[in-house]
């Protein structure tokens, strides 16, 4: 059986689990409120756990949409520690749409060359609980000039899959094997998706279809 720092190891990578079968997609979008201001992030390389940090101030308000393709019901989303009230907005048969806001009220800004986690963790109706954790540098409120500077974040992607037995992850060479003793669960590793990458993979799409 994996030990407890095993699975939390799996988990700051960006996996989730889950207990039921089945595939589908996740994605989640920040905007910073009241007018849906875009969100930054910046390139890491291997000076820290993941390459990408999403820059965010103190004391602000941020508005989280969550999306699932093929439709989830979304019963509970927690970020940091905070839970959130999840608003369906929107379904069809093939996704659903939930939003709920966060804010960065009363955390301090992180110190010059820290990194801070921000575990995600959502409860899906029939389906378990998923979670994910990225990496967050949060700036004073003025600074204005450092936190929006760098790449606008266009969304982040997580692809969920069932499986069963133990996880294997391998990343920047390091290995991590979880032993789930056979029970079913999902892995998800999620990705950064940058608004530049968005409007390219847009147009690759719309490409196809001339």
């Amino acid at each position: 059986m994996a030990s407890a720092a095993a699975v939390e190891r799996a988990v700051a990578r960006g996996w989730c689990l889950a207990m039921s079968h089945g595939t589908f997609k996740v994605t989640l979008s920040m905007k910073k409120e009241p007018h849906g201001s875009p969100v930054y992030c910046k390139m890491d390389g291997q000076r820290f756990k993941q390459a990408k940090t999403v820059k965010l101030h103190t004391d602000t308000t941020y508005r989280i949409d969550v999306s699932f393709k093929p439709p989830r019901s979304l019963e509970k989303i927690t970020v940091l520690g905070q839970d959130m009230e999840a608003c369906e907005r929107w379904r069809d048969s093939t996704a659903s749409a939930y939003s709920g806001y966060y804010t960065t009220q009363g955390i301090i800004p992180s110190r010059k060359g820290q990194r801070e986690d921000m575990p995600i963790v959502m409860r899906v109706k029939e389906t378990g609980e998923l979670s994910t954790c990225l990496q967050i540098k949060f700036y004073r409120q003025a600074d204005v000039q450092h936190c929006e500077w760098g790449s606008r974040l266009h969304c982040i992607e997580l692809d969920c899959s069932a499986a069963e037995g133990s996880l294997s992850v391998t990343e920047s060479g390091d290995s991590v094997e979880v032993d789930l003793d056979s029970i079913p669960f999902f892995i998800a590793q999620h990705s950064l998706v940058e608004e530049e990458a968005a409007e390219l993979l847009a147009a690759a799409a719309a490409a196809e279809h001339l």
